[in-house]
């Protein structure tokens, strides 16, 4: 006989208990990657030179960031798979592709926050080396495995 029981059999108590738990550990999670964009981008705006008025507006950013690079990296998926349906490309043309299309995804986002946000000034040139170094990033940190799987489709 097993001691196991389902969720909704569960007393009142141990619910609250249950879900009070799940959700410090979701938020934990998701405050650890935040806060890992946060302090990756206050040290690279510290290299680049990029001016800004504190480090809440510098928080801010890094979290409109976080938001709008979930739609980005949706973008970037389904350009991934239409370049991965075209036969007549070449693979490192589609890995070239994939840096592309994640720089400029990233390019824009940055372009669009440093138009919206007055507290941040960046520089076209730093824009643009920003993008390039997160798209880079991006494309190292993917396993070879997923890398291997968006090119042959």
């Amino acid at each position: 006989m097993s001691n196991e029981r389902s969720f909704k059999e569960e007393k009142l108590g141990t619910k609250i208990v249950i879900i009070t738990v799940v959700s410090f550990l979701l938020l934990g999670s998701i405050g650890v990657v935040i806060g890992a964009f946060y302090f990756g981008i206050v040290g690279l705006f510290q290299v680049l030179g990029v001016e800004y008025a504190s480090l809440w507006s510098l928080l801010w950013f890094t979290l409109f960031y976080f938001f709008l690079g979930i739609f980005g990296d949706i973008m970037i998926k389904v350009f991934v798979i239409l370049t991965s349906m075209s036969a007549k490309w070449s693979i490192p043309y589609k890995k070239y592709s994939i840096i592309m299309y994640s720089f400029f995804v990233n390019w824009t986002i940055v372009s669009l926050l440093n138009q919206w946000m007055s507290s941040i000034e960046i520089e076209l040139i730093t824009q643009m080396v920003f993008a390039l170094l997160i798209a880079l990033l991006d494309y190292v940190s993917r396993s070879k495995k997923e890398t291997e799987k968006a090119i042959r489709g």
